[in-house]
């Protein structure tokens, strides 16, 4: 079984952990940040108060304003933050497979596999219902659905010029169907309309990859 995803899953959650502990003992403003997210997560972005986040992080409400100064401000960081992070396990992924089915293959699982699932599912609800209203988050998400998009055409593209996969449909067809796939899902997941299983996202995201990109027989 391929496992690419999940091994840039494994490391950089090994690594987050690793500079979580670091921050924790040594950063207060980066604390804050991760309780910021952490809070967010468990209660939503408006149910999210500065004296939970100082709950969390064990600091005052007033050294949170002094590093952040306000909640807005706080929260729209931690956002982006995380946002961050996806576009980083994306560039991972794309140096550590070349291959174009062994990548996207590699992407449905990270995506599929990241830690709380229902949390990052609920982070990424909040960033989208807030870009209309904040030009910098906006520009974020902009960012973050471009590099999206981008690593999965790329795989597309290679794998059709060289003969690995044989598209159903357009490029932009194909990878538009299969982005707006997650989008859904991802949804559904946050307001608890579906299972969080990853395993059962992951079985009906690589069926649905496998019918949009038909990679060739020994492939799938």
């Amino acid at each position: 079984m391929y496992v690419a995803g999940r091994r840039v899953n494994r490391a950089l959650s090994r690594l987050a952990s690793e500079e979580r502990k670091i921050f924790m003992a040594n950063d207060k403003k980066a604390r804050i940040l991760f309780a910021a997210l952490e809070c967010i997560s468990q209660k939503g972005y408006a149910g999210t108060r500065l004296a939970d986040v100082g709950a969390i992080a064990g600091v005052s409400v007033g050294l949170i304003q002094h590093y952040y100064g306000t909640r807005q401000q706080l929260l729209d960081d931690a956002l982006l933050y995380a946002s961050n992070e996806l576009v980083i396990r994306f560039k991972e992924l794309a140096r550590s497979e070349r291959r174009p089915w062994s990548r996207i293959r590699g992407m449905v699982e990270l995506l599929c596999h990241v830690p709380n699932l229902p949390g990052q599912t609920r982070m990424w609800l909040e960033l989208t219902g807030l870009v209309t209203k904040r030009h910098r988050l906006q520009s974020e998400m902009a960012r973050v659905y471009s590099a999206w998009d981008q690593h999965v055409r790329e795989a597309v593209e290679q794998g059709t010029a060289e003969g690995s996969l044989d598209p159903s449909g357009t490029t932009d067809d194909v990878v538009a169907v299969f982005l707006a796939f997650f989008e859904g899902y991802e949804f559904e997941i946050a307001t608890n309309l579906v299972s969080e299983d990853p395993r059962l996202l992951e079985q009906r995201a690589l069926m649905l990859a496998r019918l949009l990109f038909r990679p060739v027989d020994g492939l799938r």
